[in-house]
């Protein structure tokens, strides 16, 4: 594992494939399209966890939507509105649920609506690097009287690396292909 920042500068995530194959699949024909996700909603949903069924119906659901909403449906395993099912009525009526799509979106525009893996990258470093991953981090070593480092998510190393990332692309047979 390349550490900290690595996985989100080079790619190393399947959910970064997905949006770039998502890209491709956009491109197949309406009629074909229809019927490939005719087909997998006749599939059983999985026991014991599985989620190959579940990614797979989660990318042909995201058919058609924008790269930030596409985004969010990819790394979302429970639907908008069946989170909001969960939430009592008082809470459901003060939330909309879409603060987070409106999220991705602002980022989106912000980086200039990036296309394909480069809009993957920009939105795992702008969210789920530094809201979660980092921020994990950071209080459990601080809880342990650690320090630690992450050299990979220096602006100069990321700005130099995630351009090779994105012209680089991903590759079917080996994860991070930059780093071989």
């Amino acid at each position: 594992r390349p550490g900290r920042g690595g996985d989100e500068c080079v790619g190393g995530y399947r959910r970064h494939a997905g949006l770039v194959a998502g890209e491709r699949y956009g491109r197949l024909p309406r009629r074909v399209r229809a019927l490939l996700a005719r087909a997998v909603g006749l599939l059983p949903e999985p026991r014991g966890g599985g989620l190959s069924v579940d990614r797979l119906k989660r990318f042909l659901q995201a058919d058609g939507a924008a790269p930030p909403e596409r985004w969010l449906d990819y790394i979302s395993r429970v639907r908008d509105a069946d989170r909001r099912a969960l939430y009592r009525p008082g809470l459901r009526r003060t939330i909309s649920g879409s603060a987070a799509r409106a999220r991705f979106r602002a980022l989106w525009r912000q980086a200039g609506s990036p296309e394909g893996l480069g809009g993957a990258l920009y939105f795992d470093y702008k969210t789920f690097l530094a809201d979660d991953v980092l921020a994990l981090s950071d209080r459990l070593s601080m809880a342990h009287s650690l320090e630690i480092r992450v050299p990979l998510v220096d602006h100069e190393l990321v700005g130099g690396v995630l351009p090779l990332t994105t012209r680089r692309g991903l590759s079917l047979r080996r994860a991070k292909p930059l780093l071989w």
